[in-house]
């Protein structure tokens, strides 16, 4: 009497305890996910697998490179966030956190998948691998990666080469084909919903920030512009913003070149016993102190940043329900102290910001004289 019973890979199932095993056995055809017997018989070949297979070689290493993988971009998404919520968009932010935590869990479910010896462990590492490669192709394609510089190109193209090379070892691989049967192999709705919810989830929060951006950019464009008004005599305007010259000062303008053709009104103050100051403004609601730091190395004078300085004074204010964020820095200069004013005042309405950057030898109430009487609007 024949103690096994084959299934049509090849494998089999000892059968001296059980009953007419034969009929237990479950049968695909390739590329299908036609069941021709009930659920349990992929209980009974699942086990039968389970137990007559191992896992090791280059599929135990792909396992591992795939859960390390996923662990590390889940990491950059939580350390991130927080500085792509405040320099880009809250909800694009949480779009990329979303994405991660959906890879970790596609990743999670390849590994537990193909460790039970799951039906659906080759789909699941398939859905990984196209994630990861279409992503980042995307992300070079949309130039995300310039701001991290070349080397993270370098990155996103490797990533995109090894996405490729373990397809197709999943496709030709003998082991995953003897750990996980290509007739067994099976696909339902369930893994088909999981998968496209943890793709689309994201990708609604993407949308949702990018538009939201647009319509912020669109709006800055169209906010009605002080070039019409009428001045007092101590007014000035860039035809954003509007503010009086503080007393005791001269105002001369200059017009700037910012970007080829472009140009941007600058205002100089200056009072010859006091110190001068400069005024200009541009539209920009990021109010990060991550921003203000970009800022304020742009404007930082290079020659007294060569002599002794130090950090007096800093932090955040709000001047007529108006966010600012300001440092004060003092130089030593031929046994004589300068002081360096900078200033950041944003304006969340109109999504406006000026810019102050004044030097003195002390005195500073002017600064706080012309901040108080900014109207952006």
């Amino acid at each position: 009497m024949n103690d096994s019973t084959q299934f049509e890979n090849g494998f089999s199932i000892g059968t001296s305890q059980e009953k007419n095993v034969e009929n237990e056995a479950t049968m695909f055809e390739p590329g299908t996910a036609q069941v021709e017997t009930d659920d349990a018989n992929f209980v009974s070949m699942r086990k039968w697998l389970k137990k007559n297979t191992k896992i090791h070689g280059w599929l135990s290493f792909f396992l591992f490179m795939l859960s390390l993988g996923a662990g590390i971009t889940l990491f950059q998404s939580i350390v991130g966030y927080k500085a792509e919520a405040e320099e880009v968009s809250p909800t694009i932010a949480l779009g990329d956190l979303l994405f991660a935590v959906s890879v970790v869990a596609i990743g999670i479910c390849t590994v537990y998948n193909f460790s039970e010896r799951k039906a659906n462990a080759v789909f699941y590492a398939r859905a990984y691998l196209l994630i990861l490669a279409i992503t980042n192709i995307f992300v070079i394609v949309v130039g995300g990666y310039e701001k991290d510089g070349p080397n993270n190109l370098i990155v996103l193209v490797r990533g995109i080469f090894w996405a490729v090379i373990w397809l197709f070892y999943l496709q030709f691989s003998k082991q995953v084909a003897e750990v996980i049967p290509k007739h067994y192999r099976n696909v339902s709705a369930v893994d088909w919903c999981f998968v496209s919810c943890a793709i689309a989830i994201p990708i609604i929060f993407f949308v949702i920030g990018l538009s939201k951006m647009i319509k912020e950019e669109i709006a800055s464009s169209v906010t009605p512009s002080f070039l019409q008004v009428n001045l007092k005599s101590d007014e000035r305007t860039d035809g954003r913003v509007c503010w009086k010259i503080p007393n005791g000062f001269k105002c001369d303008e200059h017009q700037v070149e910012v970007t080829k053709g472009q140009y941007q009104k600058l205002f100089q103050l200056e009072n010859d016993s006091i110190g001068n100051c400069t005024v200009v403004s541009d539209f920009d609601n990021n109010t990060s102190w991550a921003n203000f730091e970009e800022y304020f190395t742009n404007w930082e004078d290079s020659d007294a940043s060569s002599f002794p300085n130090r950090k007096i004074d800093g932090g955040e204010k709000t001047i007529n329900g108006n966010k600012c964020l300001y440092r004060i820095t003092e130089y030593s200069l031929d046994n004589a102290l300068v002081y360096w004013h900078f200033y950041l005042m944003f304006n969340e309405k109109t999504r406006k910001v000026v810019l102050l950057s004044a030097y003195n030898s002390g005195e500073d109430s002017y600064i706080q004289e012309l901040l108080q009487s900014v109207r952006f609007e």
